[in-house]
């Protein structure tokens, strides 16, 4: 199921709204003097108070997210402005004094900014359109209204600057004392080929959503690092096209896909853990690798299914219709089977240093040409998938072992990293992998903590 079907047409359309005022934040200021009152100083940058000390580009995030070692979770946060840790805060209006949008929602003209001393209330579609910025502080929560078509659209040549920290995320959930996936539609970035930054996400959290977080079309100076997707009705994660990179990335029981790459999606991944502990239905895999020239390249994934291999047909690990794809350091754990071809493929076609263990079927089923339906149907033009994940002769270097994960498929908290290292295959050293992460796995051992702090949360509900 494709995550846009879920957006209508008018929503993807581009807006041309004139400017309004700009949402009158109390907590705006020209000198310092305007923020003595808080303890705090302004930054004259975003004409807001910040907490002394803290000016500049350090102003909505005083942490940047660890780059090249994914054992640091030494970080500290700085500490947010006294009015943003009272409980409970007041709750505002995003769309206030905004104009109106299509679908009922409201556009940002100019620049807007969610600072962390209110809960903000999504009560429709909040549009980020080309020229403007919406800047959410860290600590901020933002709540959508269910039913309502609530969502945060940054549309081509917008941007969204959304830095949390460790401990202090940015949270994207619904308003409802029982929540549910598919509650708001959720997160949307479309990228423009002429202006290719979209803005940046750390230390972020989408919750109950429709479709988690949408890249579409989003170009790789846009940072993305230490998210998670929570109970997602659709796909937690989906890169239509584009080529933006993203490391840290976590799910928790999507409907559909947890990594959905297609359209001719081009970009780097590292570091990616994602868990299922609900809606066994078939066609619902870990990765999905969709279309004539997608070629992600992957390193360090752990995917895991239902822990107990499901009897319907979902796959850890899905390449169909003319993708190719550059696969290292992968575990997949818990699926019906590790991996399934489907159609024509295309190139690279590398898939190396990985382990396919507990699953229904490791690494594939051996498809039977005679057959004509279910699982054992050859769908891909007699391609061998057994024979291409355990060919010693390629060098892959991939195996049925077990992977020794202490426990990767707990709800509530789960320890997806080994009881040991297990060495894998080295990232390459080009700016953006960290070299360092030369294991199979998205965690080296136990002492690996960038899944740690308050950004990420495990329940069952």
């Amino acid at each position: 199921m494709r995550a846009k079907a879920f957006f209508t047409a008018g929503l993807l359309a581009a807006i041309g709204v004139a400017a309004c005022a700009i949402l009158d934040d109390p907590h705006q200021c020209a000198t310092d003097e305007d923020c003595a009152g808080f303890g705090a100083v302004c930054d004259m940058a975003q004409a807001i108070c910040v907490p002394s000390g803290s000016t500049g580009d350090d102003a909505a995030s005083t942490e940047d997210a660890p780059t090249n070692n994914p054992s640091d979770g030494s970080t500290t946060d700085a500490p947010l402005p006294p009015q943003c840790t009272v409980s409970p805060k007041p709750v505002g209006n995003p769309a206030t004094g905004l104009a109106a949008g299509v679908d009922g929602g409201a556009a940002v003209a100019g620049n807007l900014t969610l600072g962390c001393d209110k809960d903000w209330l999504l009560e429709g579609p909040l549009f980020v359109p080309n020229g403007a910025t919406l800047t959410i502080q860290a600590g901020t929560t933002i709540k959508a209204k269910k039913g309502v078509g609530a969502q945060i659209f940054v549309q081509a040549g917008g941007k969204i600057i959304a830095e949390g920290q460790r401990d202090n995320p940015i949270v994207m959930t619904v308003d409802d004392p029982a929540p549910a996936a598919g509650n708001w539609l959720g997160l949307l970035i479309t990228g423009d080929a002429a202006a290719p930054d979209s803005g940046s996400l750390a230390f972020v959290r989408v919750e109950y959503a429709q479709s988690g977080i949408l890249f579409n079309q989003v170009g790789n100076t846009t940072k993305v690092d230490h998210v998670q997707v929570r109970y997602s009705n659709d796909n937690c994660f989906t890169f239509n096209g584009g080529n933006v990179d993203a490391k840290h990335l976590v799910c928790q029981t999507a409907v559909d896909e947890q990594f959905d790459i297609a359209a001719g999606y081009k970009g780097r991944l590292q570091f990616l853990y994602s868990q299922r502990y609900s809606g066994a239905g078939g066609n619902h895999n870990g990765i999905l690798i969709d279309g004539n020239g997608t070629s992600p390249i992957i390193y360090n994934a752990t995917i895991c299914g239902l822990g107990t291999p499901p009897t319907a047909a979902n796959y850890g690990v899905v390449f169909r219709n003319n993708a190719g794809f550059d696969l290292n350091n992968i575990v997949i754990n818990g699926w019906y089977a590790a991996i399934e071809a489907t159609g024509n493929l295309g190139n690279p076609r590398l898939f190396r240093s990985s382990r396919a263990n507990n699953n229904g079927t490791n690494p594939a089923f051996a498809e039977d040409p005679a057959v004509d339906a279910g699982p054992l149907v050859n769908d891909d033009n007699g391609f061998d998938e057994i024979d291409f994940f355990l060919d010693g002769s390629s060098g892959f270097n991939n195996g049925l072992g077990n992977a020794n994960l202490l426990g990767p498929h707990d709800q509530l908290a789960p320890k997806p990293w080994p009881n040991a290292m297990i060495a894998g295959r080295k990232p390459p050293a080009d700016g953006f992998f960290d070299v360092n992460a030369e294991y199979i796995g998205a965690f080296k051992d136990a002492n690996d903590t960038w899944m740690s702090g308050a950004w990420v949360r495990f329940d069952n509900k």
